[in-house]
């Protein structure tokens, strides 16, 4: 016998109801993401009104961030997340739809104008965050140079990890892998100037790509020790089961040396800034006079997947510049 009210009268009531929680839920969802914007914008602000006042104590903003992680129960990476985003949006993006993962995405654009064109883009093109980041990427890498501003006086090299030259030694070719190391070109791989690192079905292959000058070179490091505000020795994984230990010089910067005031106070910013960082992203270009490689080094606290430290780190050379405690050579 049918129930009394499974009748489409009922169905259609049944399926109203059902929408009318469904949508309920995607508005409830949505004001939620809307207020942790807000919030994080609001904190960001806060911070960094309270940095600018200590500006000239150089330690202070790391060691200001690693207590008020404890103190308010928030990850030292979300808080430094939140300083990024009040400074890269002074005003509060309130225009678009777009939620935090999107926006914490185009960090990574070097200037104010590429991040309001991915912001309106993102947003018009209903972009997933995948799909944000595959364009972003796609934008960093072709930028030819980024645009200099006030603030961004020294624009960071952030690289494409595990991407290499092919090198021809005596009629036989060869994968590159910078500081003066080689690797026989693997088997099934087909000759192309330029190879990266695809991880597919958890196994590592490797593709044809294109790349610059400064696409390459760029590495998962560990941090072995701070020598002074401009310098550290890093232990790098090169792929192919290879690692190298280095001397980095910082790249377009340079600090006080060490028997001066000045040098102690940069390398405990250097120090006090690493010292939460299980790993490293590195960008290498070349060895100064000294064979120390040039690099550009980017960190993020308690990150350990170097992926998200290159696209989303702090940028440590220009962190110096902007402290005080280096200047732009």
């Amino acid at each position: 016998m049918a129930h009394p009210v499974a009748n489409d009268s009922y169905r259609s009531l049944r399926n109203d109801i059902s929408e009318l929680l469904e949508a309920g839920k995607n508005r409830a969802a949505r004001a939620l993401e809307d207020e942790l914007v807000k919030t994080y914008h609001a904190v960001g602000k806060e911070i960094s009104a309270h940095l600018d006042n200590r500006g000239e104590e150089s330690t202070y903003g790391a060691q200001l961030v690693e207590r008020l992680a404890g103190d308010v129960g928030l990850g030292i990476r979300l808080l430094y997340d939140c300083i990024r985003f009040f400074r890269q949006f002074p005003t509060l993006p309130t225009s678009t739809d777009l939620g935090w993962s999107h926006l914490r995405v185009l960090f990574m654009l070097p200037t104010p104008a590429l991040r309001n064109q991915f912001l309106h883009t993102a947003a018009d093109e209903g972009w997933t965050v995948r799909e944000l980041r595959d364009q972003v990427q796609k934008q960093v890498v072709a930028e030819p140079k980024p645009v200099r501003t006030p603030r961004d006086h020294l624009p960071p090299l952030r690289g494409r990890l595990y991407t290499y030259k092919r090198q021809v030694t005596d009629g036989a070719a060869r994968l590159d892998l910078g500081f003066h190391i080689s690797r026989a070109w693997p088997k099934g791989i087909a000759d192309a100037p330029v190879v990266h690192s695809v991880l597919t079905d958890g196994a590592l292959s490797l593709e044809p790509t294109q790349g610059r000058r400064d696409t390459f070179y760029t590495y998962r490091a560990t941090l072995q020790r701070v020598i002074d505000g401009d310098t550290l020795w890093v232990n790098i994984d090169c792929g192919f089961d290879t690692w190298t230990d280095q001397k980095l010089r910082l790249r377009g910067i340079d600090a006080a040396e060490m028997d001066t005031p000045e040098g102690q106070r940069a390398r405990r910013f250097v120090e006090s800034a690493l010292r939460k960082c299980p790993v490293l992203a590195i960008t290498t270009t070349k060895p100064d006079k000294y064979d120390r490689y040039l690099a550009d080094v980017f960190y993020m606290p308690e990150e350990s997947d170097v992926s998200v430290v290159l696209e989303q780190g702090l940028f440590l050379n220009r962190e110096l510049i902007e402290a005080g405690l280096a200047k732009r050579v």
